[in-house]
């Protein structure tokens, strides 16, 4: 998936979050977002294993669409010019001590720093079969951790864009305002793109 089509995403996601929050009565400012990014770098392509950090993504969730995308991309160009999946070195002899201990749980459970997850997923430019069969679509998969309710996986296949929205119904009951949200923007953007 290109960079427009991820700035797509997090634009619509954050509008159909502010949406529901703000039906809730609540009204902040911003969310976090916990993006993963590759470490990978030419030099380490080939080795085996996996090297992904997170990366948090401020999004703002006051102003146009315009602002906030403008807002969003500018803030994600800065974070990937530093030194990417710094995170996974750093925090994760630090989970696996909370592991060790039994608090890893208890610690997921009350953070506060992370609102939502994104997955951003480039899939293949065109159609791939398998045993002579086109592969008609593709849908991405994630999962919520902790106290996070709400996660969102975008992939690209074939000239197409699935986003995929995964909810804890106890803690969002309303996710089907929620899917429907994101859909009026998806629906938004397409109107004021023609």
């Amino acid at each position: 998936m290109g960079r427009n089509d991820q700035r797509c995403a997090a634009g619509r996601r954050r509008g159909a979050l502010a949406t529901i929050l703000h039906k809730r009565g609540e009204f902040p400012s911003e969310l976090m977002i916990s993006v993963p990014v590759s470490a990978r770098t030419a030099a380490t392509g080939g080795q085996l294993g996996n090297r992904v950090g997170v990366m948090p993504v401020r999004v703002p969730l006051d102003g146009t669409p315009e602002h906030r995308s403008v807002s969003v991309s500018r803030t994600t160009r800065l974070q990937k010019a530093n030194v990417r999946g710094l995170s996974a070195e750093l925090l994760g002899p630090v989970f696996r001590a909370l592991a060790a201990v039994g608090a890893f749980r208890r610690f997921v459970d009350r953070q506060r720093r992370v609102n939502s997850f994104l997955s951003d997923l480039p899939g293949p430019s065109s159609t791939l079969t398998v045993a002579g069969v086109p592969v008609a679509s593709m849908v991405p998969m994630i999962v919520t951790a902790g106290n996070v309710a709400v996660a969102f996986a975008a992939l690209s296949y074939a000239g197409t864009l699935t986003v995929a929205v995964v909810v804890d119904p106890d803690l969002v009951p309303e996710h089907r305002d929620l899917t429907e949200a994101l859909r009026e923007q998806f629906r938004s953007t397409v109107a004021s793109a023609q």
